[in-house]
């Protein structure tokens, strides 16, 4: 998945494309691939990394700029 504020996420497993597609990334840390993503108040809903505001790969200072 890729939004204009999230790190870019992929899922960790292979799914069937079609007119619509639903993947939840939030039910594990492992659904994403290389597990990239955080549990952010310990209460196992997992959350993509956002601030990668000038989409570069990579959330540092460069993003505070923008």
């Amino acid at each position: 998945m890729k939004q204009r504020n999230f790190l870019e996420t992929w899922s960790c497993g292979p799914f069937t494309v079609a007119a619509i597609n639903n993947y939840d990334f939030t039910t594990a840390a492992n659904k994403a691939y290389g597990n990239n993503q955080k549990d952010g108040m310990n209460e196992n809903i997992w959350l993509m990394y956002n601030g990668d505001i000038n989409q570069d790969g990579s959330v540092d200072a460069t993003d505070f700029l923008f």
